[in-house]
């Protein structure tokens, strides 16, 4: 997936700039690491993407269609493809390990077979498969953040979002993600990694960008 920020500028009701005159192309299969502090703008960045909310100037295209055209169904079908990690995992108490990962499959309606194959092997490489029928609650936050990610992993998006979320994982973990964001970019999907100024993770092959007060810049 291709994602353009052409001019891109927004601001609240009270003056106040999150984006400042963003021009940023994330080609297909590129992978992508901005850093800056918790007023950066970076976070918007990524709601802007996904079509969460709009800028007040400018435009995003994806795969050069405008995403301010997308109809209702395409714009549902774009955040389906375009998932997005955050540092605050959010699953659903009532659902075990395995109905979590395979909700949004579910929803996809396909088949029992193939969403069993998909996340046991998504639980797997996050080792967690001995976890299938364990309640989210009942889990460590570093643990749930590993079933959100093989949530992702099983969708087999064609971009990911991602917001901070090494915050809960420790070193070995961090690793693993790092290993497996690789192998999903290697694979074809396009990866935009937004992280705290302080985190900043070394990825070989990647491009950094620093964001700071809403405005781009080489890191």
């Amino acid at each position: 997936m291709r994602i353009e920020f052409l001019n891109c500028s927004a601001r609240n009701e009270i003056g106040f700039t999150a984006l400042n005159n963003i021009n940023l192309t994330l080609r297909e299969g590129s992978f992508n690491i901005i850093s800056g502090d918790d007023k950066s703008g970076k976070s918007f960045l990524l709601y802007l993407a996904r079509g969460q909310v709009k800028s007040t100037e400018g435009k995003v295209l994806i795969d050069k269609d405008p995403l301010a055209e997308f109809s209702r169904k395409r714009l549902y079908l774009h955040q389906q493809n375009m998932p997005l990690l955050t540092k605050n995992p959010e699953l659903i108490g009532r659902l075990n390990v395995f109905d979590n990962v395979s909700l949004p499959l579910q929803i996809r309606g396909i088949g029992q077979y193939e969403i069993k194959k998909r996340v046991r092997n998504a639980l797997k490489q996050l080792d967690i498969r001995h976890l299938e029928l364990a309640r989210p609650k009942n889990l460590a936050a570093g643990v749930r953040q590993r079933i959100c990610i093989a949530r992702c992993i099983a969708l087999r998006p064609k971009a990911i979002l991602i917001d901070d979320i090494f915050f809960h994982l420790n070193s070995k973990e961090k690793q693993m993600v790092n290993e497996l964001l690789i192998t999903l970019n290697l694979s074809g999907a396009t990866i935009l990694l937004v992280t705290d100024i302080t985190r900043i993770h070394r990825i070989e092959g990647a491009r950094y960008l620093t964001l700071w007060r809403g405005e781009l810049s080489p890191a």
